[in-house]
C-alpha cells in the first residue's frame, strides 16, 4: 500500500511540473518574454541651403536610388536657394553637387554618408564646391544625424546630369543680292569752312551682293559728299 501511495505522488508530482513548463511557455510568448526590435523611425526630413548653381541630388547609400533632386537652373540672382525635401528618417543617405561637369559630394563631420535621426528640416547655409567635395556653412548637430563610415564611390552614371549643349545649325547659301534700307535720321553737320551748321536729311541704302566683297559704301545728302 505504501508503495502505491509513493507513485502516486510521483505521477502527480510530475504531472504538476509539466503543466508549470507549459505555462511559463505559453506566458513568454504572451506577456513580452521575447524581446520585439524596435520599430524603424518614421518621418522625412528637409535639407535647405544656398548655392552658386548646380543640380543636387540626394541618394540613398545602400541602394543608389535617388530620393529627390532640385535644379537651380532656372533662378537668377545667386546664391541660389535650394530644397531637398522627403528624406526618410533613419535611412542611410549621400548628397550629390554637379556643377560645370564636376561632381561634389558633400561632407558633413568628416564623412559623405549620413543617417537623419529625426523628422524636421536642417538648413546647411551656403554650400561652397571645391577641392572635389562640397562644404556647407552650418554643420549640423549630432542630434539631428548621424555620421556614417565614409564610401568614396562615385554615383552611376545614369544619375550625373548630362552637360548642357549648344547647337548650331549651318544656314544655306545666299544667293541674289541683301539690301539693307537705314531709317531717315536729321543731323547737324559743321561746315569746316566757319559756314553755320545746317540739318540735313539722310537716306543711305547698303547693297551686299551675294558673289562680290563690299569694300566701300556712300552716304548721299541733299549735298553730295564721298564717304569711305
Amino acid at each position: 500500500m505504501n508503495g502505491l501511495n509513493q507513485s502516486l505522488s510521483k505521477f502527480v508530482a510530475c504531472a504538476i511540473l509539466v503543466l508549470g513548463l507549459a505555462s511559463c511557455s505559453g506566458g513568454g510568448s504572451d506577456g513580452g518574454g521575447t524581446t520585439t526590435p524596435p520599430a524603424p523611425a518614421a518621418g522625412t526630413v528637409t535639407v535647405t541651403g544656398t548655392v552658386s548653381g548646380t543640380v543636387i541630388r540626394v541618394l540613398r547609400a545602400d541602394t543608389s536610388a535617388v530620393i529627390t533632386t532640385a535644379d537651380t537652373a532656372s533662378l537668377v540672382n545667386p546664391p541660389f536657394p535650394f530644397a531637398l525635401s522627403n528624406i526618410p528618417v533613419g535611412a542611410p543617405v549621400k548628397i550629390f553637387f554637379f556643377s560645370a561637369g564636376a561632381t561634389f559630394p558633400l561632407y558633413m563631420w568628416n564623412t559623405n554618408v549620413f543617417t537623419v535621426l529625426s523628422a524636421g528640416t536642417i538648413d546647411l547655409g551656403f554650400v561652397t564646391m571645391g577641392g572635389g567635395k562640397a562644404t556647407p556653412t552650418n554643420q549640423p548637430p549630432l542630434s539631428t544625424i548621424q555620421p556614417r563610415p565614409v564610401d568614396p564611390s562615385p554615383p552611376l552614371q545614369n544619375v550625373i546630369p548630362q552637360p548642357a549643349t549648344l547647337s548650331v545649325a549651318t544656314p544655306p547659301a545666299a544667293t541674289g543680292s541683301i539690301i539693307v534700307d537705314f531709317a531717315v535720321q536729321n543731323f547737324s553737320i559743321g561746315d569746316r569752312a566757319s559756314h553755320t551748321s545746317t540739318s540735313e536729311q539722310i537716306m543711305d541704302r547698303l547693297v551686299i551682293s551675294s558673289t562680290d566683297k563690299p569694300t566701300k559704301f556712300w552716304t548721299t545728302m541733299n549735298n553730295p559728299q564721298q564717304m569711305s
